[in-house]
């Protein structure tokens, strides 16, 4: 069996109509790599379908997992499915609505291999609404305050540049599939 290099982590939440034109603008943009990859789909209690959908792409692609939660518990519990899955020692996450582009991937990718444990991407020009904007940008101020992290990669495409990227270390202190995502001590329900 090949080592999984790369990991992509998909919360989904009724999203059964934008999930074929995801994994196909995945595949091109993970092909390019020229590395291994999985990509994990987690059903976050979707009503429309799209776990049947996420079913049939496991069937017509070997890369493709799914893992379905029994009702919605969010995204954050999600994610953290998702990171217990994960095999490869780089992780993506993204969005499964199509607003993060995955052409992005191997721009983001070559900041971790310039000595970077997580990379963060998003759009520069958002049109979204305040009550959308303020609250990423509250998180986003928070995160950088509490972590340092202060190196970003924006764009002015249409779509974002995604989500998060990171080294498996970085992401959950550890480079077993089995370790949590989240600090020592917490819990989530």
């Amino acid at each position: 069996m090949t080592k999984i290099e790369v990991s992509v982590i998909l919360p989904v939440l009724d999203e059964v109509e934008s999930l074929g034109v995801l994994h196909r603008e995945l595949t091109e943009a993970l092909k390019r790599l020229g590395r291994s990859y999985e990509i994990i789909f987690v059903d976050d209690g979707s009503r429309d379908g799209s776990f049947q959908r996420v079913e049939k792409l496991r069937v017509e692609d070997p890369r493709v997992r799914g893992v379905q939660l029994r009702r919605n518990f969010g995204k954050a519990a999600a994610l953290a499915v998702g990171f217990r899955e994960a095999q490869g020692d780089v992780v993506v996450t993204l969005d499964a609505d199509l607003q993060d582009d995955p052409a992005e991937i191997p721009k983001l990718l070559a900041r971790l291999e310039d000595g970077f444990d997580l990379v963060s991407g998003w759009k520069e020009d958002r049109q979204d609404p305040r009550s959308k904007t303020w609250p990423s940008r509250l998180f986003n101020w928070v995160t950088g305050f509490l972590t340092g992290v202060g190196s970003t990669i924006s764009t002015r495409a249409s779509r974002s540049t995604g989500g998060k990227w990171c080294r498996r270390s970085a992401c959950t202190g550890s480079s077993t599939a089995s370790s949590r995502p989240w600090p020592r001590g917490a819990d989530f329900r």
